[in-house]
């Protein structure tokens, strides 16, 4: 943003592009810490017996 509010600031406002990619980058990277998706050893034994039928 110091970018364009040193070079151009009167014109279109471009810096909410990378924002935005770096937003969602920072979405992702919460959705793979926070969310709830580990494999325990009951998960595996009840996809093995599910496989097995």
């Amino acid at each position: 943003m110091i970018i364009w509010a040193v070079t151009s600031r009167s014109g279109f406002f471009w810096p909410v592009f990378p924002m935005v990619g770096w937003g969602i980058g920072v979405v992702m990277n919460a959705w793979d810490v926070y969310r709830d998706d580990e494999l325990d050893e009951t998960r595996i034994r009840e996809e093995i017996e599910r496989l097995k039928k």
